[in-house]
């Protein structure tokens, strides 16, 4: 029995999904994560219309609470809960399995695999595969807001953060995800290796990452300033569109470092200093990290959500730049042909 049957039937009195909604309307409490997320007003409105009631009715069955996923939260969580039930339910092709939905890696990740694929499974077996376009490692040595001692346990443990953008197939269908690679070693040596799926990445997104990574060179030229005639016109053009791109690449990482900082930050505001190398460090596997993951409750959704807000933030930035150099770079061969009329090619590229 998946998370949402038992919930309706612990619920059959109350089973109209705007009787959570109306519960909930004297007030809310926003989560610990808060802070953290650095999100000061609310994003999400309480659910009214049929769309935002089936979202919330996904984001319970993905582990949100009532409250969570029918009111005012200052993290999208409904969205969030409904990209977890799609995402399952896409590349496995069968209802979204709230105690199933644990994602394990085969293998060690490291920041060597960008631009590469990695294989791993649910924790019944069922197999998937991540191919990483943008794969960046949260430094978290040198956050200066973590304490030591926090610091000394996750080193001990030889924890491994990595916020992902990329694309996982399965045996039904593919999706593009943003996502949080986390890998600890437990008591016994072993490691437990988890993909915190954190939700959609838009098809924009892959593509012009993969776009920038096929056309990156050793070293970025620089623009000459020198428009002698049309070909160096365009080669200037050019040479700045490449530098513009590897700045906008340049931002897009560190804005995702800090996506794995809100997750970590998040998931530390959950309980007790510790609590996150506790987690990921369960001797008994990473069946039991994703159970305690499970466990953690309101809270852990809402860390997990905040890091998936964070995440869209970066997308919607990076794609916005890149937009910029591709217009500036438009711009730049406009005023070529302009100036030097049928000496110019007309190309587009």
């Amino acid at each position: 029995m998946n998370r949402m049957s038992k919930w309706i039937q612990e619920r059959k009195a109350y089973s109209n999904p705007m009787f959570g909604a109306m519960l909930i309307m004297s007030g809310m409490i926003f989560p610990v994560f808060h802070t953290a997320a650095a999100i000061v007003e609310p994003v999400q409105p309480m659910a009214q219309t049929a769309e935002q009631v089936v979202d919330a009715l996904n984001a319970v069955q993905a582990g949100a609470t009532v409250d969570q996923a029918f009111g005012i939260q200052p993290v999208k969580i409904r969205d969030w809960g409904s990209e977890q039930v799609a995402i399952y339910e896409t590349l496995f092709g069968a209802p979204y399995d709230y105690d199933d939905a644990i994602y394990v890696l085969d293998d060690e990740t490291t920041i060597l695999d960008e631009q590469s694929s990695v294989n791993g499974g649910l924790v019944t077996g069922i197999a998937f595969t991540i191919h990483y376009s943008l794969l960046t490692q949260y430094d978290y040595v040198n956050d200066a807001q973590l304490p030591d001692t926090e610091i000394s346990l996750m080193l001990a443990a030889d924890i491994s953060i990595l916020p992902f953008i990329g694309t996982i197939d399965a045996i039904s269908g593919s999706a593009n995800i943003t996502g949080i690679v986390v890998q600890a070693t437990r008591p016994d040596g072993g490691r437990n290796r988890m993909v915190i799926v954190l939700g959609k990445a838009s098809q924009l997104t892959i593509d012009n990452l993969d776009n920038y990574y096929f056309n990156q060179i050793a070293s970025v030229p620089q623009p000459t300033g020198e428009l002698s005639d049309c070909e160096e016109a365009f080669a200037d053009a050019n040479a700045a569109y490449s530098l513009c791109s590897a700045l906008a690449i340049n931002d897009f990482n560190t804005c995702m470092d800090n996506v794995g900082s809100v997750y970590k930050w998040a998931v530390v505001g959950c309980g007790v200093l510790g609590i996150f190398t506790y987690i990921f460090t369960s001797a008994a596997g990473p069946a039991a990290v994703g159970a305690a993951l499970k466990v953690g409750g309101a809270c852990v959704v809402a860390a997990t959500a905040a890091a998936a807000g964070a995440s869209e933030v970066c997308e919607n930035i990076y794609n916005g730049d890149v937009n910029a150099c591709t217009i500036a770079r438009g711009a730049a061969r406009d005023a070529a042909r302009a100036e030097f009329g049928a000496d110019c090619p007309d190309i587009a590229e």
